[in-house]
């Protein structure tokens, strides 16, 4: 009884998210300073990492933002102007009217989901007389307050951000975030694509047959489960040896529902959007499914162990060619590093320093299906003042107010060339 009431007076739910959300903040904070320790160290060793060669792209775009109407940004309270606002609106009711988009759904990358260290499992696991359901969810939804509060638009679709696009498309369109643990390694994003097929199930459902039609946004690695999602949806080799193992490590609740709504989805369209996503899963293109990947990229070269480089995001966005393969974390539960391991065979290394080195020295620019959208975001720093951290390294940019019209715009010229 002391005990409770002692945390009910603080309220529990309340420091605990604070607590993950600061205990999350240092460790990527940790991480970053021992990736610059590591270009610091390699340059010492005389292993420059040089620019690698870059291949003509196919689209190539530059963002100005002289170019579209007035929105403005003060304190976190977003203003488009009425011309911003009438342009959006003439945009949004194309997708609707000409592509049938009648959902669009957004997924953000890692560490910026809903438990993205399977904190809550753990606490959940060990303590589930404390730590119910209940309480955990109401933990959840105030640490993604606070991320949105703290880093707002910054690589992060935030609530404001669905939001405006909601008012923008009014019933036309039905806008959503999409929430999965953000963990970097395997099972969190073939958990977080499970959770994504069986969500798009039911919206489905609530639409009259043969007129669901996904418009799907994914930053970062979101774009990875929006690879696996193409490859259930296209029901490929890779699809059915995932589906026997997510039934043999019981990943979902119910198997014989998450194969009816795979099955049920078949028969829909999808135009699959991903932004910085790292070279990894595979994604499939079919007469139903479309993919277009669109990178912040601005020379003839990138190096990306280049100290200079990043500083000033000289060159482009950097995490999405430091996200490669061997570049995921070690799992927290035994459980979760064990299944990563049988998963590496299917899905290719997660955690492989060794590799990581020598793909970050051999890079990969494209992925091999899709359209890709080579776009200069103009997000790069000045000498002598860095801006690694306000533009994220480049990985910032594509999920920013300022950018939303520009979003908008490339996607739907993409969706209206056949």
């Amino acid at each position: 009884m002391v005990v409770t009431s002692f945390f009910s007076q603080f309220s529990l739910e309340s420091f605990l998210s604070s607590a993950f959300l600061i205990s999350l903040f240092v460790i990527i904070f940790l991480s970053l300073i021992a990736l610059l320790l590591y270009v610091y160290l390699a340059k010492r060793r005389g292993q420059r990492g040089d620019a690698a060669h870059f291949p003509p792209p196919r689209i190539s775009l530059t963002f100005n933002q002289e170019d579209f109407p007035l929105i403005s940004i003060n304190k976190r309270k977003v203003t488009p102007s009425a011309e911003w606002l009438q342009m959006a609106k003439g945009i949004v009711n194309d997708l609707s009217q000409s592509h049938r988009i009648n959902l669009l759904f957004l997924i953000h990358g890692t560490f910026v989901g809903s438990d993205p260290f399977s904190t809550f499992r753990i606490l959940e696991n060990y303590f589930p007389t404390v730590f119910t359901p209940k309480t955990l969810q109401k933990i959840r939804t105030l640490s993604l307050k606070k991320k949105d509060h703290i880093i707002f638009d910054s690589a992060n679709f935030c609530e404001e951000y669905a939001a405006l696009l909601q008012n923008i498309a009014g019933d036309a369109i039905a806008v959503s975030n999409f929430y999965w643990s953000s963990g970097n390694h395997h099972v969190a994003r073939l958990m977080g694509v499970c959770d994504l097929i069986l969500r798009l199930y039911e919206r489905s459902r609530l639409l009259p047959k043969l007129t669901f039609r996904p418009l799907i946004l994914g930053h970062s690695h979101g774009g990875q489960i929006l690879a696996l999602l193409s490859q259930f949806m296209a029901s490929s080799e890779l699809s059915r040896t995932l589906k026997q193992f997510i039934k043999e490590h019981h990943l979902v609740g119910d198997f014989d529902q998450f194969e009816d709504a795979i099955a049920h989805l078949r028969g829909h369209k999808f135009a699959l959007v991903t932004f910085g996503t790292p070279v990894r899963y595979p994604f499939i293109e079919n007469d139903r499914i479309r993919v277009l990947h669109i990178i912040n990229h601005r020379t003839a070269s990138f190096a990306p162990l280049s100290l200079s480089g990043i500083l000033f995001t000289r060159d482009g966005d950097y995490p999405h060619k430091w996200g490669v393969a061997g570049s995921d974390f070690l799992a927290p539960t035994q459980q979760e590093r064990s299944l990563n391991n049988a998963l590496n065979s299917i899905l290719g290394p997660g955690l492989d320093l060794k590799l990581l080195k020598d793909n970050l020295t051999q890079i990969r620019f494209g992925h091999k299906v899709g359209t890709h959208m080579w776009v200069n975001y103009r997000d790069n720093g000045n000498p002598p003042k860095p801006n690694f951290a306000s533009s994220f390294f480049g990985h910032g940019v594509y999920t920013r107010f300022i950018t939303l019209l520009f979003q908008l715009t490339t996607i739907n010229n993409w969706l209206n060339k056949k």
